[in-house]
């Protein structure tokens, strides 16, 4: 209701999320630090993904993720189950920071998007080339290195987690537009409804890519 006051974020997810995001913080420093001795002009992507990671969301992948674990026999403060809630979180950014460049959006959370943000520094620099193409280069690079990043988050897991893991990240690649959220309601469904959830989240977004060309190829 409008007015209303806002409801307090739960335990179940503060407790969860203060650990997640410390990993993050860590791994993002770390690699800050890393690649900033070899190159300064590093630290500019670095430093628009820590904010686009730490600067947002609710935690609510890395709680699902806890609680799942817990309720089926882990410790609650696994160091393994933290690092899987840390890279469901970098793997969220990826496919967010990809979405954007494909939607063409200018804003995410209020934000710039990443390929906005570089777009504009590009034009402000009046550096040669396209700033759109420099933008969404980068934003696709710094999407990339996220992913990279949520591996290494998993790279600890067993055997078996990590052949889900990357199953999971197979059916995102297949169609783009499932994102990490869609792959949580694909594991609660029959598992032979899978390629017809997918072949449907597919055919949505080429429509909508269809329409989107149409409307706009006269100013090709």
């Amino acid at each position: 209701m409008n007015g209303s006051t806002p409801t307090a974020v739960p335990a179940a997810i503060t407790t969860v999320a203060a650990p997640v995001e410390a990993r993050l913080r860590s791994i993002l420093e770390a690699e800050r630090a890393r690649w900033v001795a070899i190159d300064a002009d590093l630290a500019e992507p670095l430093d628009v993904l820590t904010r686009f990671v730490l600067d947002g969301g609710k935690r609510l992948r890395p709680a699902f993720c806890h609680w799942a674990f817990v309720g089926a026999g882990g410790t609650p403060d696994d160091s393994g189950v933290i690092d899987a809630g840390a890279a469901f979180e970098m793997l969220h950014a990826f496919a967010l920071i990809h979405d954007d460049v494909m939607d063409g959006s200018s804003t995410r959370r209020g934000e710039s998007t990443v390929h906005a943000t570089f777009d504009a520094d590009h034009q402000e620099s009046a550096w040669s080339g396209e700033a759109r193409r420099f933008g969404e280069g980068i934003a696709i690079l710094i999407g990339d290195l996220a992913e990279v990043y949520a591996d290494r988050l998993m790279s600890n897991a067993p055997a078996a987690a990590f052949e889900v893991w990357n199953e999971l990240k197979n059916i995102g690649k297949i169609c783009p537009k499932v994102l990490p959220e869609d792959i949580v309601y694909i594991a609660l469904r029959d598992i032979e409804k899978e390629e017809d959830y997918i072949a449907s989240k597919k055919a949505n977004y080429n429509k909508k890519n269809h329409e989107t060309n149409s409307r706009y190829r006269h100013c090709c």
